[in-house]
């Protein structure tokens, strides 16, 4: 990721910050990302489909960082951050992939004239299951010295 990108980010208001690990949140958001999954599944509309999907897709990531013990309010600086602090789990495919689908999500409902091409809305329907099945595989690997030296990582970072 580029330097500027991580300034930009620690330079925003609702940027990452470190707080206390928290495995209940952590499990919370595994649970709001399956709970995510099945509206996605059972939704009528495509806008509900992506804005669901994309949820199923992100809330998993987030759990990795509340277990980690970092907040972040900006989806942008979570996907940066995700793939600077955890380089070893999420590739450079994987994080474009976010990307595409946080504005897919963005294009979806805050736009009434933006197609959504149907390879964009596959992409995330076939995605969000998948990033369940992989964040809930990184948990366990996340030890406390992992998390001690992503935390310190963090620190360095906004330097």
């Amino acid at each position: 990721m580029a330097k500027s990108k991580i300034k930009w980010c620690f330079n925003q208001k609702s940027c990452v910050e470190i707080i206390e690990p928290n495995e209940n949140l952590s499990r919370g958001f595994l649970k709001k990302a399956e709970d995510a999954l099945e509206e996605m599944r059972n939704a009528k509309k495509r806008e509900w489909k992506i804005e669901t999907g994309y949820y199923a897709i992100y809330h998993p990531i987030y759990s990795l960082l509340m277990k980690i013990g970092l907040k972040s309010e900006l989806h942008v600086c979570t996907i940066e951050f995700i793939g600077e602090l955890l380089p070893e789990y999420f590739s450079k495919d994987q994080i474009a992939m976010l990307n595409r689908a946080l504005q897919t999500r963005k294009d979806a409902t805050y736009y009434v004239n933006r197609e959504i091409r149907d390879e964009a809305m596959k992409e995330i329907m076939d995605e969000a299951p998948r990033m369940i099945v992989k964040c809930k595989s990184i948990i366990p690997k996340l030890t406390e010295k992992k998390i001690i030296e992503i935390r310190n990582n963090v620190v360095s970072l906004k330097k």
